[in-house]
């Protein structure tokens, strides 16, 4: 780690050193070679320009050298520069040949500069490789100007070297109390760390120091036009024109990064006056953390980013190793983990710099402004890592930086939240996506018209089965038309638009009449599940229905204040039904949901909704293509129960076979009904739909051409096993909906890509819905690729208690869905979570979603994983992980064994703490993870001890006594601490810490404090240290 005494003894720059570090990580790296390119249309002689050059820039022959102590120095060597002279063909890119022919000049121990004269026809280019760790753009401008000058026969100056002078200078500073207030100051800024953002941490986490990267670039000039408003607001403002840029390029890329707070680096001369004209490099990078305050408008949040620099320049001598060696010590994180993108800003007055684009990235993204003070043109740069930043998204952020930076009609009054930054591409790519391109044609009829109209073509096929009952059309129809009598003789159809039919019957074929029978009488329905009774008070209260249809005689249903009708009691009566004006708009249903609150939502669907879905359906399941049988699988009181209903008799005149509630989890029964139904469309939960096709024997599953997953998240390698039981010609979707938004929204299909959740895409949004990602804090549209919050629209929508809101892009209500989301290149949508299932954990923001997809991957064995934070009696919360597995577990299995396998793949904040084997996953009657019945904390802590008693490695008494302590300072048992990992790793935030070094202070002898246990940050650190700190003591004394 970079500190104060190390930089002291240095014999070059902090910068310097830092380069040599990172250079050294990646010695066959190009991105510190520095490229000049002059040419002329005549022959030269390139070995006395170079020749001369060298004469006028003694710095070039600078050569660093690592000394025996491990410092470094400098020596200036003569020698006679080596030329590569080369000949490429006539129609050749030249520019493009040099970046691919660009040298790796090694740092130490070799010339710091590569001369190259290249013909190609009548054309002489005469290139200079320098490496940056002896130039700045001060030196590279000069050393353009010179070669310029030589090129053209005219004078040169020779310039000095004052690296050693500017060593002295910054010795002298980090000696002063100036350093200590400097410090400070970086060290307030970071006492917290930003929450990162899934774009940062994904590219971030595949950024490596030790790994070359191909760079891409784009460059374009900024619209002249623009120049006069920059201006007049930075006059106005009384603002630089680097503070504006800076400014307008923070706010770009937090819009395309997907947070509000963003670090960046900013390379900065610290050139003094007395050194104004010496060439060297003469740079600090700093680091300034910007936060938007979306309520600010944009001329508030330019003037503070812009007072936010000023303040950082007070305190731009800070060396950048210090600070990163501060983040790293304080919050165990690299400084890359955190800023992925750096901003240059320069002006040149000198002969126009040919730019020759980088072989090799510095950094993940790069942006650069270049104000040529000679031409008045403006230029952007933008430099990027291939294999980290998706091209296509690195493109779209080029062109918004573009059209922001050229804007000349820039509101800055209006507020952020009303102001987008993306440019005119990115925003009709998004609105291209947003919703599917064909055309819907959706019947104007309610559900209950088009019921009919099947009826009369197919009156004598079968449309409901349940067990032994069968219902034709004809009797479904006739069943429906005595309900709708019944209802109509006891409650006026005025009532019945405004106050629901409860539904509390046993799913069967008569509860699908006696659905049918209510909307006929045009009345809507409130289903109830009959294993929810204890709810019915609250329901009846809320509700205010209009009568009860049932098929059970318990006292629960039972009162004086509405009507009650048993079906079973009236199924067979012959009476005449008198049809009711009916309309599309009419309400179909209400679904009670849980609520964030604790008080059930009701959401209320109208028969436009439906219809809508039916033909979506119809289209998108490609339900024209084959006979249509759909297994009813889900609850009567949940939504996908309508869904079922609607596809089977309304999308087309199918059969839809009823599974009974109690057999709803009895694999066998829902196999053989399958094959004895030809069932050719079903919808079961992903957990269940797994149980079935490892269940299936030979002939089961002939029948089926569609198997949707539904009601919860699919992992990637779930979504793959259970594809892998199927057939090539049989479609395996992943299904997505919200009851608010009437069922379903969209699906996936085909071979699921890599994802950074794990999971399977959602997929793209069925005709007739409508798909808005967006920022949570503005409304404005995230670009493809980043994460926001997704929103629904279309005539789709629920009304009650929905979360509807007006999205600034569009005049119509969108479904506030409360998932975050993503767009991804292929158009699909990649879900990310919940944003109340987000939880912010030891300081961060994690997912549990993308710990159980990772921990699913890491071996063949796990069948199933769930993982939740619990909290012990020392109100610690740990994560707790329970897995499932295919064969007997061989012992890796293990907090040890699973921490293991996912170092790499996972920040150290989001490793278990508790890894529990169990023999199923329970599941709910929905089939979705019971998480409150799986084992409770304190169980899973007894059953830990018991375990690490019966086998304890050999360690020292001091590594158990540590262990013990700190174990106990985390409400853990010892046998679940690793005396290798950090306590940080592990878990132990500042308080914990502080626990236990009380605990050391009053139960040992040990002489520890909390600032030695920052230093040897794990138990066998701490442990060797007071071991050999005792063994001196004993013989000192």
């Amino acid at each position: 780690m970079e500190n104060r005494d190390s930089l002291n003894k240095s014999s070059i720059s902090a910068a310097q050193r830092r380069m040599i570090v990172m250079h050294e990580k990646t010695p066959e790296s190009s991105a510190y070679t520095e490229t000049l390119l002059s040419y002329v249309q005549y022959p030269v002689d390139a070995d006395d320009i170079f020749k001369r050059l060298l004469e006028s820039h003694p710095i070039l022959k600078t050569i660093i050298e690592n000394t025996e102590n491990g410092e470094y120095r400098t020596k200036f060597y003569e020698f006679e520069p080596r030329i590569n002279k080369e000949i490429i063909g006539t129609g050749e890119d030249v520019k493009e040949f040099i970046k691919e022919t660009t040298p790796v000049i090694p740092v130490l121990s070799s010339p710091l500069y590569r001369f190259r004269h290249v013909t190609a026809g009548h054309r002489h280019h005469i290139i200079l490789h320098v490496h940056h760790i002896i130039c700045d753009d001060v030196t590279l401008m000069s050393l353009n100007r010179t070669l310029h000058n030589l090129l053209n026969g005219a004078e040169f100056k020779t310039t000095k070297d004052q690296n050693q002078l500017l060593v002295q200078t910054e010795a002298e500073y980090i000696k002063s109390n100036k350093f200590e207030v400097d410090e400070v100051y970086w060290r307030d800024i970071y006492s917290t760390l930003p929450l990162t953002s899934e774009m940062i941490s994904n590219i971030s986490s595949s950024w490596n120091d030790t790994t070359t990267y191909r760079a891409n670039q784009k460059m374009t000039i900024l619209l002249r036009e623009s120049q006069a408003m920059v201006q007049t607001i930075c006059h106005s403002l009384q603002i630089t024109a680097f503070q504006y840029h800076l400014s307008l390029t923070a706010m770009v890329l937090q819009q395309y990064l997907g947070t509000s707070d963003i670090c960046l680096q900013v390379p900065i001369s610290n050139r003094s006056f007395q050194f104004q004209h010496t060439v060297g490099l003469f740079v600090n990078t700093v680091v300034p953390r910007i936060k938007t305050n979306y309520l600010m408008t944009l001329k508030e949040n330019i003037k503070n980013i812009s007072e936010v620099f000023l303040k950082v320049m007070e305190h731009s001598n800070y060396p950048m190793n210090c600070l990163a060696s501060s983040i790293l010590k304080t919050h165990r994180q690299s400084l890359s983990t955190l800023c992925i993108a750096m901003f240059n800003f320069a002006t040149t007055s000198s002969h126009a710099q040919i730019r020759i684009p980088s072989k090799h990235a510095k950094m993940p993204i790069s942006i650069d402004i270049i104000q040529d003070k000679v031409s008045g043109e403006t230029e952007l740069i933008m430099e990027w890592a291939e294999d980290l930043v998706p091209s296509g998204m690195a493109e779209r952020l080029f062109e918004s930086l573009f059209e922001v930076l050229s804007s000349t009609d820039l509101t800055i009054d209006r507020r952020l939240q009303e102001t987008s930054f993306l440019s005119k591409a990115e925003v009709k790519l998004l609105q291209a996506l947003s919703k599917h391109q064909e055309i819907l044609h959706v019947k104007n009829v309610p559900c209950q018209s088009t019921l009919e109209a099947h009826t009369k073509e197919h009156g004598d096929k079968v449309a409901v089965v349940c067990d032994d009952g069968k219902l034709t059309y004809d009797q479904l129809n006739r069943m429906a038309n005595v309900v709708a009598h019944h209802i109509l003789s006891i409650v006026e159809p005025s009532i019945l638009k405004k106050q629901p039919v409860v539904l509390v019957m046993e799913k069967d074929e008569k509860a699908i009449a006696a659905i049918l029978g209510i909307w006929k009488a045009g009345g809507f329905f409130l289903p109830v599940s009959l294993s929810n009774t204890a709810a019915m008070n609250d329901i009846f209260e809320r509700s205010s229905p209009a009568l009860v249809l049932t098929s059970v005689t318990e006292d629960f249903i039972l009162g004086d204040s509405f009507p009650v009708i048993n079906v079973n009691e009236i199924a067979h009566d012959t009476s005449n039904y008198i049809s009711v004006t009916a309309s599309i708009d009419d309400l179909a249903y209400v679904i009670r949901t849980s609520g964030s609150t604790g008080t059930p939502k009701q959401c209320k669907i109208r028969h436009r909704s439906l219809q809508v879905m039916a033909s979506s359906w119809k289209k998108a399941y490609k339900m024209t293509e084959c006979e249509v049988t759909i297994l009813q699988w889900a609850p009567l009181s949940f939504d996908v129960f309508v869904g079922d209903v609607v596809r089977a008799l309304i999308s087309v005149a199918g059969t839809l076979v009823v599974c009974p509630d109690e057999k709803r989890l009895d694999v066998g029964y829902i196999l053989n009904t399958i094959q004895s139904h030809q069932v050719s469309i079903m919808e079961v939960t992903p957990q269940f739909g797994q149980q079935l096709v490892e269940n299936a024997e030979d002939g089961n599953l002939n029948s089926l051409k569609t198997l949707i997953l539904g009601s919860d998240t699919v992992q990637t390698h779930l979504y793959k096993k259970i594809k892998s039981h199927l057939r090539a010609d049989q479609r395996l979707l992943n299904s997505y909906g919200m009851t608010e938004a009437t069922i379903d929204s969209s699906f996936f299909e085909g071979s699921p890509p890599d994802t950074a959740s794990g999971t399977v895409p959602i997929g793209k949004p069925l005709p007739g819905v409508i798909y808005h990602i967006v920022n949570k804090d503005t409304l404005q549209l995230c670009p493809v690729g980043t994460v926001g919050e997704l929103y629904i629209g279309g005539d789709v929508l629920a009304e009650g208690d929905v979360d509807l809101v007006r999205l600034p892009l569009t005049d119509s209500m969108s479904l506030k869905t409360g998932d975050v989301a993503r767009w991804l290149p292929s158009g699909d949508v990649e879900l990310l979570g919940r944003l109340d299932n987000m939880l912010k954990l030891r300081g961060f923001r994690i997912s549990t979603t993308e710990i159980e997809n990772k921990i699913a991957s890491i071996d063949s064995k796990i069948k199933s994983v769930c993982v939740l934070p619990l909290s012990n009696d020392a109100e610690v919360e740990l994560l707790c992980t329970f897995i499932t597995v295919y064969d007997e577990d061989d012992g890796f299995i293990n907090k040890v064994g699973v921490s293991q396998k996912l170092k790499g793949t996972l920040p150290y904040y989001m490793i278990p703490d508790i890894v529990h084997v169990i023999d199923k996953i329970p599941l709910t009657t929905n089939g979705k993870v019971d998480r409150r019945a799986l084992p409770k904390i304190e169980d899973l802590l007894k059953e830990g001890k018991s375990k690490s008693n019966d086998a304890q490695p050999d360690v020292s008494s001091t590594v158990s006594i540590l262990s013990a302590l700190f174990a106990k300072a985390m409400g853990l048992d010892a046998g679940a601490i690793d005396n290798e990992l950090t306590f940080m790793e592990q878990g132990g935030h500042s308080l914990i810490l502080l626990r236990f070094a009380s605990s050391i202070k009053m139960s040992t002898e040990y002489d520890i404090g909390i600032c030695n246990i920052f230093s040897y940050p794990s138990i066998a650190a701490l442990a060797n240290y007071i071991d050999k700190k005792s063994e001196l003591e004993a013989t000192t004394t």
